[in-house]
C-alpha cells in the first residue's frame, strides 16, 4: 500500500519528537475498521522502524460487566437502552461489542498470536516507566489550638496531631449537645468512630480549619451552602458547622 504523504510528515514528525519513545498502538476489539487502521500502521511501523505494543481500551473490569456499562452510558446520555446504537438522530453512543474489558495477560497473547513483538514491546515501555508514589503528605496551614489542648508530644512529633484531635473532639461533642435533644449511645458511638477516623486520615487540621471560616462566614453574614462535597453526612462535621444537612 503506497503511503499518503500528508500521513507519512505527520508520522515522522512524531517519530522526531519522541525519537526512541515513539511507539504505534494497535487494537483489536474486533472491530473491522481497527484492522484497516492496524494495517496501515504495521506497514509504517516496517518502513520506518517503530516498534508496536498491543493495547485494549478498558471500560469495565469483566467481559459480562459489558451491560451494566451501556446501561450507565444510557443513563448519562438520558437514553433508552432500546434506541439503536449509532450515530446522527435516532442513534445513541454505545459500543458494539463486549470487548472492552481487562484482559488477562494470556488473553492478550492469543489475541495478538501472529505478533508477538506486540506483547513483547510492552516490557520495554514498562522499563523506561519511573515509579512514583500517590501517597502524599497532608499539607494543610497550621491550626491555631488553645493552650489546654495542646500536647507536649506534637512538639517531638508534628505528624502524630494530638492537640488537633484533642480539640476536634472538644468542638464535636459541644456542637453535639447543641444539634441533638439529646445524646444518645448511638450518636456517641458514631462521633467516636468518625474521629478515630479522621485521626487515622490525619485530617483533624482540614476539619478544624473548614469549621473555623465556615462559622466565621456565618457570623458575618456571609452565605455558605448547606454542605460540604467532601464530607458529606459526616456526623462529626454536622456537629462542628461543616455540614448543616442531617442525614441521620
Amino acid at each position: 500500500m503506497k503511503e499518503n504523504p500528508k500521513q507519512k510528515k505527520r508520522f515522522l514528525w512524531w517519530k522526531e519528537q519522541f525519537k526512541e519513545d515513539f511507539y504505534i498502538e494497535l487494537f483489536r476489539h474486533g472491530l473491522e475498521e481497527e484492522d484497516r487502521v492496524n494495517e496501515v500502521l504495521l506497514q509504517f511501523a516496517k518502513r520506518h522502524n517503530v516498534k508496536y505494543f498491543a493495547s485494549n481500551d478498558t471500560y469495565y473490569l469483566n467481559q459480562d460487566d459489558a451491560d451494566a456499562h451501556d446501561v450507565l452510558l444510557c443513563i448519562k446520555d438520558g437514553e433508552r437502552k432500546s434506541t439503536p446504537k449509532g450515530r446522527g438522530r435516532g442513534f445513541r453512543f454505545g459500543f458494539s461489542n463486549d470487548e472492552y474489558y481487562f484482559k488477562s495477560q494470556d488473553e492478550m497473547k492469543s489475541l495478538f498470536a501472529d505478533l508477538p513483538e506486540a506483547i513483547s514491546t510492552t516490557n520495554d515501555i514498562i522499563s523506561k516507566c519511573e515509579s512514583y508514589r500517590l501517597a502524599s503528605d497532608v499539607l494543610l496551614p497550621a491550626f491555631q489550638i488553645p493552650a489546654e489542648f495542646q500536647d507536649e508530644k506534637d512538639q517531638a512529633d508534628p505528624s502524630l496531631k494530638l492537640g488537633e484531635n484533642n480539640y476536634l473532639r472538644h468542638l464535636t461533642f459541644e456542637g453535639a449537645k447543641k444539634r441533638y435533644e439529646e445524646v444518645t449511645h448511638e450518636i456517641k458511638e458514631r462521633l467516636d468512630f468518625e474521629l478515630e477516623t479522621i485521626k487515622n486520615t490525619g485530617y483533624p487540621g482540614y476539619f478544624l480549619i473548614v469549621q473555623d471560616f465556615c462559622n466565621a462566614a456565618r457570623d458575618m453574614g456571609v452565605s455558605v451552602g448547606p454542605g460540604r462535597g467532601s464530607a458529606a453526612g459526616s456526623a462529626v462535621a454536622y456537629c462542628t458547622g461543616n455540614y448543616q444537612c442531617r442525614s441521620h
